[in-house]
C-alpha cells in the first residue's frame, strides 16, 4: 500500500481515508496508475530504440564507409527491438490485469 498525503480535493476520490490523517490508495487505482505508466512510456521507448539503431548505423556507415546499408540494417533492427518492446510492455500489462 501507498502512503500519501493529498491535499488537492480533486484527488481525495483515487485514496481511502483511514481516520488519522493518512490516506492509501484503493488497488484498483494502483492498477490503473501502473497502467497508465506503462501506457505512456511506449512512445518514449519506440522512439529510443529507433534512435539509436539509425545513429549506431550512421556511425558504422561513416567509419566503415558503407553508405547507406548499416544505416538501413541498424534502423530496421532498432524498429525490431522497438515493436519487441512494445509486446513486452504489452505482455506486463496484461499480467497486472489479472
Amino acid at each position: 500500500m501507498a502512503i500519501c498525503y493529498i491535499t488537492d480535493r480533486n484527488l481525495r476520490g483515487f485514496f481511502r481515508n483511514t481516520g488519522d490523517g493518512l490516506l492509501f490508495m484503493e488497488k484498483d487505482t494502483k492498477k490503473l496508475f501502473k497502467s497508465l505508466t506503462h501506457l505512456s512510456s511506449i512512445g518514449l521507448v519506440m522512439a529510443v530504440c529507433i534512435a539509436i539503431g539509425g545513429l549506431l548505423g550512421l556511425y558504422l556507415d561513416r567509419k566503415f564507409g558503407t553508405a547507406p546499408i548499416l544505416l538501413i540494417v541498424c534502423f530496421l533492427l532498432g524498429v525490431a527491438a522497438a515493436f519487441k518492446n512494445l509486446y513486452t510492455l504489452y505482455k506486463k500489462m496484461q499480467e497486472n490485469e489479472k
